[in-house]
């Protein structure tokens, strides 16, 4: 079966048919491909590892074959979406967007939840939390009673404090 004038499998030399084909960008996908690759961008550089390893793969003249041909077979004889290096790169910019969600969400659930110190601040964030919290003592900000009888420490600061 030949080979669609628009997909390109970068020379790479398929047994079969004793030919070398290139692989070429779909239009459509080249968008998709492009803001991926720069949401990566955009998140990577305070993570040197991840830096590096980013370099490597877009530099490397071992993957690009592995790609071009798993884009080659999933597309042209499975007739599946490309898992080539687009996909790689559409599904790390991905992933990485959800984990940075998961890990905000992470920091600010685990600020709330241990801001009373039970359980024991982990975060810097829990511990600033704790800290604004302790902060809001201002007169007039208390829904607790205001009789000094009670002893409370709420109700002494209450009365006692005017502004923080």
């Amino acid at each position: 079966m030949p080979i669609d004038d628009s997909v390109d499998v970068s020379g790479i030399f398929l047994p079969h048919t004793h030919a070398v084909y290139n692989l070429e960008i779909h239009a459509q996908n080249s968008d998709i491909k492009l803001l991926s690759a720069g949401v990566i961008e955009e998140m990577i550089p305070g993570l040197k590892k991840t830096s590096i390893a980013w370099d490597l793969l877009l530099k490397s003249t071992q993957i690009q074959p592995m790609w071009n041909i798993a884009r080659y077979i999933t597309t042209e004889k499975l007739r599946m979406n490309d898992y080539g290096r687009n996909h790689a790169i559409v599904t790390a910019a991905s992933a990485m967007q959800i984990m940075n969600l998961l890990l905000i969400r992470l920091f600010i659930l685990s600020a709330i939840h241990s801001h009373h110190g039970d359980p024991a601040l982990l975060t810097v964030e829990g511990s600033v939390v704790s800290i604004a919290d302790a902060l809001d003592m201002t007169k007039g900000r208390t829904s607790h009673s205001r009789d000094i009888t009670t002893a409370s420490i709420h109700a002494i600061s209450t009365l006692s404090i005017d502004e923080v």
